[in-house]
């Protein structure tokens, strides 16, 4: 892997932990649920790129 995705890497979870303290994650289910509220954003943006890109072919 380059040094400029394993920077990404990196920052996607400094991010995470910034606005997740790993001291309320006591459980896979927390982590899931923080996981899931924090990509949530990002994979609503490309839902609804596919969905427009898909509405202008038709």
């Amino acid at each position: 892997m380059g040094k400029k995705v394993e920077k990404e890497k990196n920052e996607i979870v400094e991010e995470f932990f910034r606005r997740n303290d790993p001291k309320d994650i006591k459980s896979m289910n927390d982590m899931y649920t923080a996981w899931k509220s924090f990509f949530a954003p990002a994979f609503q943006q490309l839902l609804d790129a596919e969905m427009e890109t898909k509405l202008r072919v038709f």
